[in-house]
């Protein structure tokens, strides 16, 4: 009976000084670990507000692949929600919400886990050039719970560890994944031109207010003259640009021998490098996209080396919802 009395005072002791160290260990625990990604903050963002990605590149994720995840019916920014439940121990279960989401800039997320209490993390994106560095962090108060300060004190540098697992995971996917960019919300990529024969209207000095509605013409009388001489067309119709007021209107053709009229011209396209923005809507809304395309090439440090294109990849007389005309605006460049 004295030992076991003796092996009682002994732990009431280790407890007693467990919990005065506690009121001496730090009731916060803060943690921040960064990394710089060959990627943009647009493509940092989305990987990571879109919480149904995370199994791409989550480190708690690959130590229980097996682990099923409850989603919230929107998976994608402010208020969207997880949670799951594991065996294994490191995991438990519990609940990560996005509390806050600032378009390339900023997430916030909140966790709730049964074993530990709450703690909330930031993702913060800083791009500069060709790279992005993102910023993880995460913050928990214990306050005056002893025991989850022992816990944190414990846990940090698991937790640093996994947090640079993580951020490594982030590198390696979104440098891998072929980095997306846009122009006025549109997808623009860059495009080798194969060289290209074809037959076009000059139009010069034309009223402007008029454009859309004499370029529909002058298709008009392409195809005629095309039918009425057994021309068959080898893509889709496009616009030259050299001017506001100057334009020629192209269809793509095959027969280099077709001789040419006072009005039917025939030339060539070379090839070469060109950016290519995939534009849906109506004509009418085009010209914001030409002066983004401006900004873009300027801040690409892209020169110009032939007039832009408008090649008409869907027919207005066949579609009628102007969302869904594709029109791709192609800047030869050097």
């Amino acid at each position: 009976m004295k030992i076991i009395k003796r092996i009682g005072i002994v732990l009431l002791g280790i407890i007693i000084l467990m919990l005065l160290i506690g009121i001496f260990l730090p009731s916060e625990l803060h943690i921040e670990r960064s990394i710089i990604v060959k990627s943009n903050s647009k493509a940092a963002f989305e990987l990571i507000n879109d919480l149904t990605k995370w199994k791409k590149w989550s480190p708690w994720y690959f130590k229980d692949t097996t682990l099923v995840y409850t989603y919230s019916e929107v998976t994608v920014g402010k208020d969207a929600w997880f949670t799951w439940n594991s065996e294994n121990q490191e995991l438990g279960s519990g609940k990560m919400t996005i509390i806050e989401s600032n378009e390339n800039t900023l997430i916030k997320t909140k966790l709730e886990m049964n074993d530990w209490g709450t703690s909330f993390a930031e993702f913060i994106f800083k791009e500069s050039g060709q790279e992005v560095t993102i910023v993880w962090t995460m913050h928990s108060d214990n306050g005056w719970n002893l025991i989850g300060r022992w816990f944190s004190l414990f846990m940090e540098s698991m937790l640093i560890a996994d947090y640079d697992a993580g951020l490594l995971n982030l590198k390696r996917v979104l440098e891998s994944e072929k980095i997306k960019e846009t122009v006025a919300g549109f997808d623009v990529v860059e495009r080798m031109l194969d060289p290209l024969t074809y037959l076009h209207i000059q139009v010069k000095n034309s009223d402007v207010a008029n454009t859309t509605r004499i370029i529909g013409e002058n298709f008009f009388k392409l195809d005629e003259y095309m039918k009425l001489n057994g021309i068959k067309a080898a893509g889709y119709p496009f616009t030259i640009w050299y001017a506001t007021n100057e334009f020629s209107c192209g269809i793509p053709i095959k027969d280099s021998t077709i001789k040419e009229t006072d009005i039917f011209k025939k030339s060539k396209l070379p090839s070469g490098k060109a950016m290519v923005i995939s534009y849906y809507g109506a004509y009418t809304n085009i010209a914001e996209v030409y002066r983004a395309a401006e900004t873009y090439l300027i801040e690409k440090q892209l020169t110009p080396s032939a007039p832009s294109i408008e090649l008409y990849v869907t027919d207005p007389m066949l579609e009628k919802d102007t969302s869904k005309w594709l029109t791709e605006l192609i800047f030869p460049v050097k």
